[in-house]
């Protein structure tokens, strides 16, 4: 008896260079056991290692079991390219997600100084700047300012705002809320021209930056926006962003109330409208004000939020990446600060630029060899600038790569290879340019 082709569906993982990514096997077969045969003949031509633990279900049950919603409509356009002569399908949600970026910016982001020099008084507060009243408040939009401010950044919050009239809540809810009321974001509504955006607008004096004074704008204390929205709506919306789920089914600490960390989000999603309106609440909040040293960063949307599709609330795999490689350069700037600091001598050879990306290619050696440890990045460094070449080619013989690609530990790999070098030394093989030459 022969049975009707149908479309089924697995969810499953690509293994490659010792990385796993969440797949989508769509197949045309009679039936579950005919799929996986399919599975199996592709892997095999194809040369792939794919891992799935549940049977292939028809198309319309896996829709009911498994599917990610925001991802149906991509599927069943994706399913009408099957055939008998075509049977699989590998769908990858996170290079269609990557690969769903407009043409143009969905944000607009201007920065502007916070205040002008003649605009600064000898008062402890200072008033509210005219840069950024229309921006808090604008004459022609019946949109209420609020604020997210992180309690961690003064030991005079929460105390400060919940004395005075304004309306707040913390973002966590019940006993996480009370355990961490004093390092918790909250949700504030700012009435027009209410005295405390003065202490928020007012800068440290000069020489007491670092001090916990009543100003706030130096503090990076959060950030403005405006909305429609009534205060619950906004209060439940930011709730959902604390914590946030990723790709690969961990879920991450969003410290989203944090302006540097909320402007690195929105540059890296400025060309993503579906993720954009995720946070942006599918229209629900109109404009983010935020603090930048002495200026002030506004964004607002280009397009009209409510009429897009909000993708899935997560860090997709392109994020992560991103997110990954801005945290190793920041870390690899500093560990290079930390070396001419360290070591002064380096820079009568070396400019700070070529220290950098000697950094750069000893944190890639790292990677490569399982080292993970800033120090032995370091270290490797030093030794590289101090013989002249990187550490993976300075030896002849190349015993030092042979160490790395070892399994010793992390610190049996330095120590040898530290003995390695003083060795190479000894027999003239390689000079240290940072040691005075011995005389005999």
């Amino acid at each position: 008896m022969q049975y009707e082709n149908l479309v089924y569906a697995v969810n499953g993982l690509q293994l490659s260079n010792n990385e796993q990514e969440n797949i989508i096997i769509l197949i045309y077969a009679s039936n579950a056991e005919i799929a996986k045969n399919y599975i199996t003949v592709y892997q095999q031509q194809n040369q792939l290692r794919l891992q799935y633990t549940f049977l292939p279900l028809p198309l319309s049950m896996y829709f009911q079991r498994h599917a990610d919603e925001t991802l149906i409509d991509q599927l069943k356009i994706v399913a009408q390219d099957l055939s008998e002569q075509h049977p699989i399908l590998i769908f990858n949600p996170n290079q269609y997600l990557e690969n769903e970026k407009s043409k143009t910016a969905c944000l607009t982001k201007n920065e502007f100084p916070l205040r002008q020099e003649d605009e600064y008084s000898p008062f402890l507060f200072q008033s509210i700047p005219d840069s950024i009243k229309p921006y808090l408040w604008p004459e022609d939009s019946n949109s209420q300012c609020y604020a997210i401010i992180n309690a961690e950044v003064s030991v005079w919050f929460p105390q400060r705002f919940e004395l005075d009239d304004i309306q707040s809540a913390c973002l966590f809810k019940g006993e996480e809320g009370e355990r961490r009321k004093k390092t918790a974001p909250y949700l504030l509504h700012l009435p027009e021209n209410h005295p405390f955006v003065e202490e928020l607008c007012s800068e440290s004096p000069k020489g007491k930056e670092s001090e916990d004074g009543l100003q706030q704008w130096n503090k990076s204390f959060g950030f403005f926006f405006r909305s429609t929205a009534t205060f619950d709506e906004l209060l439940n919306h930011f709730r959902k962003f604390i914590y946030m789920p990723t790709y690969d089914g961990r879920l991450l600490y969003f410290r989203f109330y944090d302006p540097t960390v909320l402007e690195d989000y929105f540059n890296r999603l400025m060309y993503y409208p579906k993720k954009l309106a995720t946070f942006w609440g599918g229209g629900l909040i109109n404009a983010f004000i935020m603090p930048k040293g002495k200026n002030v960063i506004c964004y607002t949307s280009n397009i009209d939020f409510s009429q897009i599709e909000s993708s899935k609330k997560q860090f997709d795999q392109f994020e992560m990446r991103e997110m990954i490689a801005q945290k190793d350069q920041k870390l690899l700037s500093q560990l290079t600060d930390e070396i001419l600091e360290t070591t002064p001598i380096i820079s009568d050879y070396y400019s700070r630029d070529i220290i950098h990306k000697a950094v750069s290619r000893c944190y890639e050696i790292c990677k490569q060899n399982n080292i993970i440890e800033t120090r032995s990045i370091g270290i490797l460094t030093i030794y590289s600038l101090a013989c002249g070449k990187m550490i993976d080619i300075l030896d002849p013989e190349r015993k030092i790569p042979s160490i790395l690609e070892s399994e010793m530990t992390e610190m049996e790999k330095l120590y040898y290879i530290q003995e390695r070098v003083n060795l190479l030394e000894q027999q003239g093989v390689i000079q240290n340019k940072f040691e005075e030459p011995h005389n005999d």
